[in-house]
């Protein structure tokens, strides 16, 4: 019998609309299900969850895509939709960066967009993994 393995991730951290320089909090809870070790099989795994964006999403719920393949570091990784406040469809495009120098750091950072409903680009997202709340969950398994 293949066990299911819970998916849940916190990503913390800001966006910035257009060319403005004031940053936002961001904050991203996922979870999803996968069959096995799938999370990290061949397929992206499907997620759900909330996203609190100061001044623009006020826990709202989220749908999308994680794709946690080894080496899924290229853009779109993580594609994330969800609804404003006021309405708009929205998505979050967010990939991984780092090195092999640092991989704590490299497998814990995201950099990213915020897109409209017509891909038009309306800010720039950085997010980091809560390593404290995702510890704490492994530790407690």
């Amino acid at each position: 019998m293949i066990r299911r393995m819970p998916f849940e991730q916190t990503l913390l951290g800001s966006y910035r609309l257009g060319e403005t320089l004031q940053e936002r909090a961001l904050e991203l809870n996922l979870k999803a299900r996968a069959p096995g070790l799938g999370m990290f099989g061949a397929k992206p795994l499907t997620v759900t969850g909330s996203v609190f964006a100061d001044g623009l999403a006020s826990r709202r719920m989220l749908t999308g895509r994680v794709d946690l393949r080894r080496f899924s570091t290229g853009a779109g990784a993580y594609t994330l939709d969800f609804e404003a406040d006021d309405g708009r469809a929205l998505r979050l495009s967010l990939h991984r960066v780092g090195s092999l120098r640092t991989p704590l750091f490299s497998f814990s950072r995201f950099v990213g967009q915020l897109l409209s409903a017509d891909g038009t680009e309306l800010g720039q997202v950085e997010l980091r993994v809560d390593l404290r709340r995702t510890l704490r969950r492994w530790l407690v398994m």
